[in-house]
């Protein structure tokens, strides 16, 4: 019986330095905490074998789950809650360093009010919009639930939502029954939901998405510390009423970078007690460019 320490020792010692050349340090510490058994005979086998195992153990530090996987139709028409709640929640409780999230490229998946709570047990955690995201078109929906939230996620840390794909509020019907473009309407509505929050969350980033007319604000930061977004496009009819790009409320350490904001509102809001803001390489247009508050530090560079 050798340890694993010993197994890597005798390779370094030229028993097949060509395939330990393949082998990064990560690996070499997986195998020092393995026991191994083999006989001299066994040779090269005895590598193949163990290597096999150091490549078992890195696809378990690393679970991806597909959202198609839980009962997801991407038609654009189905309710596809479910599917991402259950996909998350398996992700959230998975006993690896990193899962993720897939929704999937070249689908449409409607998607009622949810919420993604953590804290999760990965050290990171992956939302990852390949395809398109829509929320309902009829605020009706809404009854009895939050009206200003669509997609939140909600006390998670090492979130990552990237993808290359489309998130579209769909804000139409909400812009039509606003008391700011219809103030004669009864029963008006001043409330409409935000695409997506970020509440109490940290270490985070939003990157590579496109977002497309929300009710009210696209996105939102809110109690948050140490986020970042960036490449991101942002895009609503100039006159769509409160349709904010970002809006930064009580946050810290908060970093955008490399942006295409329009929308009928402010391009980027910054409310009170926000501190150590940085905005760089933002494009503004339609909107209000930048408006801020008191109560925060904020660097912005054009």
């Amino acid at each position: 019986m050798m340890t694993g320490g010993d197994f890597v020792r005798v390779f370094k010692e030229g028993f097949v330095n060509l395939a330990m050349d393949q082998l990064s340090d990560w690996h070499l510490r997986l195998l020092r905490g393995c026991r191994i058994s083999f006989s001299p005979a066994m040779g090269n086998y005895a590598f193949l074998l163990v290597f096999g195992l150091v490549a078992t153990s890195a696809t378990a530090c690393h679970k991806v789950y597909d959202i198609l996987d839980y009962g997801a139709e991407g038609n654009g028409i189905t309710d596809n809650s479910y599917a991402l709640s259950e996909a998350w929640k398996e992700a959230c409780n998975a006993k690896v360093d990193r899962a993720s999230v897939i929704v999937p490229k070249g689908k449409t998946f409607l998607v009622k009010p949810i919420v993604f709570s953590g804290p999760c047990r990965p050290k990171t955690i992956s939302f990852q919009i390949s395809g398109k995201l829509v929320a309902p078109t009829s605020p009706v929906t809404w009854k009895g639930l939050d009206a200003s939230r669509w997609i939140s996620f909600s006390h998670v840390e090492g979130l990552q939502v990237n993808g290359h794909g489309t998130v579209d509020g769909q804000g139409t019907m909400w812009w039509n029954q606003s008391c700011k473009r219809q103030p004669e309407l009864v029963n008006c509505t001043t409330l409409a939901p935000t695409a997506m929050k970020f509440l109490s969350c940290k270490d985070s980033s939003l990157s590579d998405l496109n977002f497309i007319n929300s009710p009210q604000a696209h996105i939102s930061i809110l109690g948050s510390s140490n986020i970042r977004v960036s490449n991101m496009k942002i895009e609503a009819p100039g006159d769509s009423p409160n349709t904010d790009g970002i809006h930064i409320h009580r946050s810290h350490q908060v970093t955008i970078d490399n942006a295409q904001i329009g929308s009928g509102d402010d391009c980027v809001s910054i409310q009170d007690y926000t501190s150590n803001i940085k905005i760089t390489n933002v494009y503004c247009g339609p909107g209000h460019g930048v408006r801020y508050y008191e109560y925060h530090i904020f660097e912005l560079k054009h």
